[in-house]
């Protein structure tokens, strides 16, 4: 199938970068991003570039709008890059567009990495309640999930990387790493729709935690153990939801994004974790959200009721709350040791 239009629901740093990705690659393909903001449509127009990247030209062949009717009419791929704790609402409020152009649409594809709070929904579920289970997660369902070790600004700059793109539906994959450049970013396909979720969504948690240890003034040692421990309340919290184990090897490009962000000082979350550590307060408008804040609000409660041994998890809870890191340093590693293997 030719495709003529693709659509990008979202105006953050990554819709902006992922904008940019595709319609340089498809520069006869008709490019739009969906911004709920008309201020922000009117600057893009204004300076013809992109907002959150002000030193980069838009492509000629990508347009912004605040219309929803003029940028999802005709789409054949439709990208969702929101906050995870606004999308429900935003898909909802943009139903009745997207049935109208169903038969059009041949892939919805995520790139939000987070958990509702109030539903403890990942974004798959999100959309299967709005949508219905069998057109988003049947086996011909148009969904998506795009996750692996891709930041904003590396994107933008078209520098090559790799990333997962996981579906129940084999023409989904095929659709989106025909659009996207190999050139730019190599597509790993998988079925675990559940497993790159979790980990696109935990990972953040576990990169405050690495920000937190280096906050602290500890090394690469420390950031390591974080990581691999990190990785470990990943795999149980995914495992208990059905999630593959091939998922959780190490040249999957989910986990590397783990690796990515919890080493790096580019991750909102790597710094929220450093300015929790010093007592310092996060410069959101600045930084960005830290999504793994309402990750972790969403999965304490699933944590209890599973019985889930996560205490990397529920230590940085326990930073957020006040307690002294480095009383909660001490806990952790004083924790009884396993005897057994």
């Amino acid at each position: 199938m030719d495709i003529e239009k693709i659509v990008i629901v979202g105006d953050g740093r990554f819709a902006e970068a992922v904008g940019n990705a595709v319609a340089e690659g498809n520069s006869g393909t008709d490019v739009r991003m969906l911004t709920h903001k008309q201020e922000y449509e009117e600057q893009v127009k204004s300076t013809g570039h992109f907002r959150h990247f002000s030193d980069v030209n838009l492509p000629s062949n990508l347009s912004i709008t605040h219309d929803p009717e003029k940028a999802i009419q005709g789409a054949n791929i439709l990208f969702s890059i929101l906050p995870a704790q606004v999308t429900s609402e935003v898909i909802a409020q943009l139903k009745p567009i997207i049935l109208d152009n169903w038969d059009n649409i041949q892939a919805i594809i995520s790139g939000t990495k987070g958990i509702v709070v109030d539903s403890r929904q990942r974004i798959s579920e999100v959309f299967a309640d709005i949508f219905g289970e069998e057109k988003i997660l049947g086996c011909e369902g148009k969904f998506g999930v795009l996750s692996g070790p891709n930041f904003a600004a590396d994107l933008m700059d078209l520098d090559p990387m790799m990333s997962t793109i996981a579906s129940h539906n084999l023409q989904v994959i095929e659709y989106l790493q025909e659009i996207i450049p190999k050139k730019i970013m190599r597509l790993y396909p998988s079925k675990d729709v559940v497993g790159v979720e979790i980990i696109g969504a935990l990972k953040n948690i576990i990169a405050i935690a690495a920000g937190m240890a280096h906050g602290l003034g500890f090394k690469d040692s420390t950031t390591a153990t974080v990581i691999g421990r990190g990785a470990e309340e990943i795999k149980k919290m995914a495992r208990k939801f059905g999630a593959q184990r091939r998922t959780f090897h190490s040249e999957c490009p989910a986990m590397s994004d783990l690796e990515m962000t919890a080493r790096s000082s580019q991750s909102r979350n790597f710094q929220f974790g450093v300015h929790a550590a010093q007592r310092l307060p996060y410069p959101e408008k600045k930084l960005g959200i830290a999504e793994g804040t309402q990750t972790l609000k969403a999965v304490l409660p699933v944590i209890g009721e599973q019985e889930l041994d996560m205490p990397i998890s529920l230590a940085v809870q326990k930073v957020l709350e006040g307690v002294n890191p480095s009383e909660v340093i001490r806990e952790l590693m004083e924790r009884a040791l396993q005897t057994t293997y």
